[in-house]
Parts: structure tokens; sequence; C-alpha cells
């Protein structure tokens, strides 16, 4: 990959713009998975997403088109005419300008959309009063309940190329990630041995005593505080929600159930979030959960710890979850 300087982006941007006036560029995060660059022209502002890290499994290399065309969706959705609005899937995202494949401009893909004006939550949610924090679960509930809106055939990766993993049953493609997983792990050995194998066999003795969703959702993935941006703490009115680049066909629950670890630790929230989705609270005992919380961790020790190495804190984290969801703590 080329190495990312001020200059080549510039030059970039310069082509894809038709114009040198490309102002206030600036670095704004390099993360583990992608590298983000902010920039002004004509007045807007826009951010550009690099895919710079390696991937590790093939649908990887298409995930910034996923998102890309994601977001597109929903902005038309948003724009369309002749749709009552109760009746529309309205998501607030970014606006997308333009969407990279071609790897010889820049040494690697990238995506450029608007910059959504607002406040990042992750930074103010844990100082917001329990009144703000309402008002914000009932608005969040209808956003993640009109993503789940979205349907598709199968199960499984949602990325357009030659052969996607796509699967007619949720229990299908939860065995064949359970598979490809065991068949990596080899090469992973910061969790104890005996850990890991109590993991598989948990979720492998449990993975048909349970129903499943029959219809494939989009799950988000990743719906946590960093990825949503408020107008302001005034309104708490919610401007975007980032990110969709790990997005699959899957069953709600799951992503449910992280919703309700991570944000609905207070029971009214609880409630609120869950009267607004339409559903009754999930059972937080559910067997299901533990599968798909052991999935993950799975997952983070297979492909998340390839090229981002992992603290003392990182390891002690997992084990324990681990053991939490085995019922040994």
């Amino acid at each position: 990959m080329t190495e990312l300087t001020s200059n080549s982006i510039k030059s970039i941007l310069v082509e894809i713009f038709e114009t040198d006036k490309i102002m206030k560029l600036q670095l704004l995060t390099k993360l583990a998975v992608n590298t983000l660059y902010s920039f002004e022209v004509e007045g807007k502002r826009y951010v550009m997403k690099i895919l710079t890290r390696p991937v590790t499994v093939e649908n990887e290399f298409y995930r910034l088109e996923k998102e890309a065309e994601l977001m597109r969706q929903f902005s038309v959705v948003k724009k369309a005419t002749g749709i009552p609005i109760k009746e529309r899937s309205m998501v607030p995202v970014p606006e997308i300008f333009h969407i990279e494949s071609d790897t010889n401009k820049l040494g690697c893909k990238f995506i450029i959309m608007s910059k959504v004006q607002g406040e990042n939550l992750e930074n103010i949610w844990i100082d917001l009063d329990s009144t703000k924090k309402e008002i914000f679960i009932e608005e969040f509930s209808k956003i993640v309940k009109n993503i789940h809106a979205v349907k598709f055939d199968m199960f499984g990766e949602i990325e357009e190329y030659r052969c996607p993993r796509r699967f007619y049953t949720y229990a299908s493609f939860l065995k064949a990630n359970l598979r490809r997983t065991t068949r990596l792990l080899g090469t992973r050995t910061i969790i104890p041995t005996n850990l890991i194998m109590k993991a598989q066999k948990f979720v492998e003795d449990n993975l048909d005593r349970v129903s499943y969703s029959s219809k494939p959702s989009l799950i988000h993935a990743d719906l946590n505080p960093s990825n949503v941006v408020i107008k302001d703490k005034k309104s708490m009115k919610i401007s975007a929600i980032l990110d969709f680049e790990w997005s699959y066909a899957g069953d709600t629950l799951l992503e449910l159930f992280d919703i309700q670890e991570m944000w609905l630790l207070d029971e009214q929230l609880e409630q609120i979030f869950f009267d607004n989705y339409g559903i009754e609270i999930p059972n937080k005992n559910d067997v299901r959960k533990r599968i798909y919380k052991i999935m993950a961790y799975l997952n983070t020790i297979t492909y998340g710890w390839v090229y981002f190495h992992p603290t003392e804190e990182n390891i002690e984290r997992v084990i324990k979850c681990l053991k939490m969801n085995l019922g040994e703590e």
C-alpha cells in the first residue's frame, strides 16, 4: 500500500472534485481498521474514510462499498416522494459523495461522505441526565427498528462479490462461522486452549436447541455511542448513525441483546426502548444471548486480534466474559 501523506491525499481530492481549492485537510484519526481525513471544498465539509487495514477474510475487501451503498439507500428513501413519511425507513446517515474501488489510485479503497454536524455521543453519554437519555433512547429505538426493517433473502454476507457466504437459515450461518473460526483459531494461542474448546463445545451443543428468526434483517453490528452523532445536547436529536461497514443479514435479536447490555442498564431506558421498538423485553438469560456473545468473542480472537495486538486488560476481559457466558463465573 502506498504511504498515505497529506500531499497524496490532496492530489486525489483535486482530481475527484476538479478543483485545487481543497481546504482544511487534516487527519482525524488513524484507527486499527480505517484512516479518516476531513477537508473542505467550497464551504462544505467532508470525511474521507480509507480502508488501511489488510483484510483477514475476502468479504472485508468490499466492506466500504457495502457501507456506502447502504447509506445511499437510506438517503434515497429519506428523499423519496409519494411515500408517506411514517412509512419510510428513516435512518439518518451521511451523504455519500464518492466511492473509490480502484486501489491503484491511492493504494487502498476509500469513500468520501459529508461531515455530519453535531457531537459524538461517546463524548457526552455518561454525563447526560436521565431525561436526556430517555429522549435519546426513544428516537434511537425507532431508528434501530428502521435499520432492522431492511430485509434480505438469505442470512450472512451482504457484500457483492464473486461468492458471498449466504445461508438459508441463521443456524446454518452460525455453524459455518463456528467451523471457520475453529479452523483459524490454531494460529491464535493468546486465550487458554481449554477455554476455547469449552466455548466451541457449548455453541455446538446448543445451536440446534433454540429457534432463530426466519427473516434475514439488516444488522448494523456496531451500534455503540462512538457511531452516533447528535445535533446538540439540548435537543438530543440524532444527526447520523455511522459505520455500517460490518453490517450483515442476521437475526435482530442478536443486536437487541447487544443494545440491551450496552445502552439499557437502567430499567426505565430498557422499557422505553422496547416499547418504541414494539416487542417485549428479551430475557437476558436467554441461551441465544450466550451463544451470540461466545461467537462474538471467538470472532474477536480469530479476526480482530490479527492486526491488533491485545493488551493484558483486553485478554483478561475476554477470558472473563467467556467464562461468564459458559457459567463458570
